[in-house]
């Protein structure tokens, strides 16, 4: 029988391809065929899926040659065996061709072994796809087996003979905590547990003497983190398939670190149970009537009956006959309902005698959740209930008053050894919400220096000879290294000569504290550099009066004739450090051009704040090496310099650096240093003139009335600085500073002109705010400031605009329809104008002053306003940013409580804090329910891993995230 075989065959003469059609019929084929003879004839004989067994090739034709045939044959098809029959081919070319991929090449002169070439070929191009489909197939299989291996639930591993690891999956490297690379170059004996080590080698060695086919063993691996990983390991040996040699073993390890743990955490519950001073019964749920199986002995100290008079009876054989009671009924429907309760009852001895007992009742379910038992804890609460009566009034009226003053509260039970407190509290101390709060921690938190002091406080009041009472004032350290002032009052309560219950009240007085030590150095410092002019012994007792309130270091550098700095006085507790201070800075003189400390702020004329000194810092401040060790010895931890700054010239720099005590300089510490430098800097620029005074004016009485005047002033630009600090009300603040620097100044009035233009104002005139001197009448007839030459410069924030008579100033009278001041203005000949500008740079308008008579206003004048305008500037943003604040939390609030959506705020781990009103008409839950819960437990179940991958999503690229689920209502 004739083998069927579908030949192409790829000739231009018909007459050579029915002698090849005759030799395949020769040679036992019954040809199906094709003849092309063009290159596009043969692209569509391959295409359209059919599949040819054979392709016979001329291998020259007119327009066609063999070699292209091939490649065009093997681009679509490389297994389809393809011969060239050709009667003028030499062999180099046929030889170049059987490279290039055909099978074989017949000469049409010798066609008769064209039959027995054709069967060769069929044979080996079978045989290749046999094994082109073999290798496919192993290599999908090893595919799966790589998958499979990698992402298995458990560790698996391939380990070597001699204990290396030859290959680990992902799970096995997660359990160990090491990278693939590293636990490749271990072997299993480097990260097993030593304890574990000996009985595991013995299992190995028992495999490879084919004593055992596998084992398993529960074992410890050492992790890369140094924790210690409990796993199940089973092994077995993998063999040669011919030889039956060890090859390596195949280890599969599950992870049971948390059955270990759950194991111990149960061991050890039995015997707290067993120890714990609470009566703990156990009833069993699936018998009628629920009988005691199980009772500790705290309950039979606490009650009188023994296990042999309890078990096999329903608890309710403790209340006797007094049955009608709120908790009794309460945990009669939990127990029904089979739910947690927690009650307090009034339960009877075995003597008859009657006793509180708070009662906690848990139901118990196993695995497929239906209730097997109920646990029952039970404490005697009979003194504290005496106490808490005692106790509920007072704390009633404690609470209101908590909440009207921001008070922190605790609640100390000495028994339970249980703290509660509010979050003001945990805020003043410095802790996380969800933080264990208990003695240890709250003295954590407490500065250094005022630990020992305080827990001898809270010792005397503990004590039941002391009274119990409570009164102290501390420091508390925030994680940042901040320090808050904290003044306590509380109460201990005693039972049977022992501290039970400690309550208390905590008020913060940092701001206080602060402002009491500003305004006492403050006026120390006012009342030194005014009591002499002896600048130089002034700034050494100064140094003297910061230390160590302030600082623990204080460095005083004037600037000489010369330029040079020159260092009057260092001051620090510590006389030695102060005499090595001194050899410091004779031995290492500053840098004119020191990229930090006193010179950097003589040259950039603005204060530098550091919260913290790092150890690059000192590299870099260290001149060498002894240098830099002498600065870390010192232990310096922050610091601040201070230009002196007078009439707009730099005098020096004050430098205070914090060291032992670990305080860190903030903006408000940095506020104090410049004003206690600013009033310094005057002082001595005061005592600078008044040396000059000295020499160039001989009367006594002038240089007394400058004296004076420049201590009024100073009074005055205090007062303005006192109201700046204080006062967030926009419009009292803006009139009181105009009040103020229309008086400074000596102006007949003055004004305040807001860089808004007046609404509907077609002539782009400011709004007038504030005015002093006069009354808002007499600007009321006439229009408001434009930005005319004189005007403008002011609202673009120029700079200063003076003029000793600005009827004869260039820019005055040049814009209609007046050409100058309209009849009945306000007579004005001296002018001043500053602008008033935001830290952002921003005009917010500008102080204007006038009077009647030239000359007036000069550089002092003009220092003075800018120096109340920078000011003004300053304070006008906070009081913007405070309305800004409480107008955006309003607004916040608002939106939440009234949003018909739910807003709900959460934990990174799902637990719920806030709960907007709406949840309780959209679901049926009252937000109070919810608060304190994980919001998972409300997902239905089908939905949760939707939720959860959502939420991952957020927590991880911290962008928003939706998705849609069915949320559990009220009503299930």
């Amino acid at each position: 029988m004739r083998q069927s075989l579908r030949v192409l065959i790829v000739e231009d003469s018909p007459d050579d391809a029915v002698l090849v059609l005759h030799e395949l019929r020769r040679g036992g084929f019954d040809p199906v065929y094709e003849r092309v003879e063009t290159a596009e004839d043969l692209r569509v004989a391959l295409s359209g899926g059919r599949r040819w067994d054979l392709i016979i090739s001329d291998y020259n034709m007119p327009s066609f040659r063999a070699p292209d045939a091939l490649d065009l044959v093997r681009s679509r098809d490389p297994d389809t065996p393809f011969l060239i029959v050709s009667g003028s081919v030499g062999e180099e070319a046929a030889v170049e061709a059987m490279k290039a991929g055909a099978q074989d090449y017949v000469m049409k002169d010798r066609l008769s072994r064209l039959g027995s070439a054709v069967a060769r070929e069929l044979r080996e191009a079978e045989a290749r796809r046999r094994y082109r489909e073999a290798e496919e197939a192993l290599r999908r299989s090893e595919e799966r087996f790589r998958a499979t291996f990698e992402q298995a639930a458990v560790g698996m591993a391939h380990v070597g003979l001699n204990g290396e690891w030859l290959r680990v999956n992902r799970k096995l490297r997660e359990i160990v905590g090491y990278g693939e690379e590293e636990l490749l170059g271990l072997s299993f004996q480097d990260i097993t547990h030593p304890d574990d080590l000996e009985a595991d080698v013995a299992h190995v060695e028992a495999l490879l003497r084919g004593e055992i086919e596998t084992y398993s063993m529960e074992k410890r691996y050492v992790c890369k983190d140094g924790s210690i990983a409990w796993v199940e390991l089973t092994a077995s040996l993998a063999r040669d398939g011919g030889t039956g040699e060890p090859e390596y073993f195949i280890s599969v390890i599950q992870d049971i670190t948390e059955r270990k743990r759950a194991d111990e955490a149960l061991r050890l519950r039995d015997r707290a149970i067993a120890a714990s001073s609470n009566g703990i019964v156990i009833a069993d749920a699936t018998r009628p009537d629920h009988p005691l199986t199980y009772v500790n002995p705290a309950f039979e100290t606490m009650t009188g009956y023994g296990a042999d008079k309890a078990l096999g009876r329903n608890c309710r054989f403790l209340q006797a006959g007094d049955r009608d009671q709120p908790g009794v009924e309460e945990m009669r429907e939990a127990t029904r309902e089979g739910r947690y309760s927690k009650v307090v009852v009034r339960n009877y001895k075995r003597d008859g005698t009657p006793f509180y007992n708070e009662v906690s009742v848990s139901p118990v379910r196993d695995e497929k959740g239906r209730l097997t038992a109920f646990v029952g804890v039970q404490n005697d609460i009979t003194d504290r209930k005496r106490t808490e009566e005692e106790l509920r009034l007072s704390e009633n009226r404690l609470r209101l008053a908590v909440e009207a003053t921001g008070l922190g509260t605790w609640d100390y039970d000495l028994v339970s050894e249980e703290m509660r407190c509010n979050e003001r509290l945990r805020e003043m101390l410095g802790l996380d919400p969800e933080a264990t709060l208990d003695r240890d921690a709250f003295l954590a938190a407490l500065h250094p220096e005022h630990r020992e002091r305080v827990e001898r406080v809270i010792d005397r009041a503990l004590d039941p000879g002391g009274g119990g009472h409570f009164d102290t004032e501390y420091r508390t350290m925030m994680p940042d290294g901040t320090e808050r002032w904290v003044a306590a009052r509380g109460q201990a309560f005693f039972e049977d000569g022992r501290p039970v219950r400690f309550v208390g009240t905590a008020l913060e007085t940092t701001e206080r504290k602060k402002a009491e030590e500003a305004q006492r150095v403050l006026a120390d410092a006012g009342t030194m550099v005014l009591s002499s002019l002896d600048y130089q012994a002034t700034l050494a007792r100064l140094a003297q009066l910061v230390v160590p309130d302030l600082a623990d270091w204080c460095a005083v550098d004037m600037l000489g004739e010369d330029g040079a700095l020159q260092r009057l006085a260092v001051a620090h507790p510590d006389p030695e450090k102060v005499e090595l201070a001194w050899r410091l800075h004779e031995r290492y003189p500053p840098d004119p051009d020191a990229p930090h400390g006193a010179p950097r702020v003589l040259r950039a004329g603005r204060p530098k704040v550091v919260p913290w000194i790092s150890e690059s810092m000192l590299d870099e401040a260290g001149l060498d090496e002894g240098h830099r060790e002498i600065l870390r010895k010192l232990e310096l931890r922050s610091y601040m310099v201070v230009p002196l700054i007078a009439r707009g010239r730099a005098l020096g720099a004050i430098t205070f650096v914090s060291a032992e005590s670990g305080r860190r300089y903030g903006p408000e510490d940095l506020e104090l240093a410049e004003e206690l430098a600013r009033r310094v800097a005057m002082a001595v620029d005061n005592a600078r003139l008044y040396e000059e005074a000295q020499r160039e004016i001989s009367e006594r009485e002038l240089a007394e009335k400058a004296l004076r005047e420049e201590t009024e002033t100073l009074e005055k630009v205090n007062r303005v600085g006192r109201l700046l600090s204080s006062e967030l009300d926009l419009e009292k603040l803006v009139q009181g500073v105009t009040d103020e620097a229309t008086a400074l100044t000596g102006a007949r009035f003055g004004a305040f002109f807001y860089n808004v233009e007046v609404p509907d104002s077609e002539t782009g005139a400011y709004t007038l705010y504030t005015i002093s001197g006069v009354p808002r009448e007499a600007f009321s007839k006439f229009p408001m400031p434009r930005a005319t030459e004189i005007f403008g410069p002011t609202f673009r924030a120029e700079g200063p605009v003076r003029s000793d008579d600005v009827r004869r100033d260039p820019r005055y009278g040049k814009n209609a329809p007046y050409r100058g001041m309209p009849e009945g203005h306000l007579p004005v000949a001296s002018y001043l104008a500053v602008p008033v500008v935001s830290r952002s740079g921003e005009a917010i308008g500008g102080l204007f002053f006038g009077h009647p008579e030239p000359g007036v206003f000069g550089e002092r004048e003009e220092r003075l306003a800018v120096g109340l305008a920078a000011q003004a500037a300053i304070a006008i943003d906070n009081a913007r940013l405070f309305e800004s604040v409480r107008r955006n939390e309003e607004r916040f609030g608002s939106l939440v409580r009234n949003a018909s959506d739910v807003v709900s705020v959460l934990d990174a781990d799902g637990t719920i804090r806030y709960q907007s009103p709406a949840v309780e008409r959209l679901l049926g839950h009252s937000p109070e329910e919810m608060i304190g819960k994980n919001s998972f437990d409300f997902v239905h179940p089908e939905d949760a891993q939707a939720v959860a991958k959502a939420f991952t999503e957020v927590l991880k690229s911290g962008e928003q995230a939706r998705v849609e689920y069915r949320f559990r209502h009220a009503d299930g």
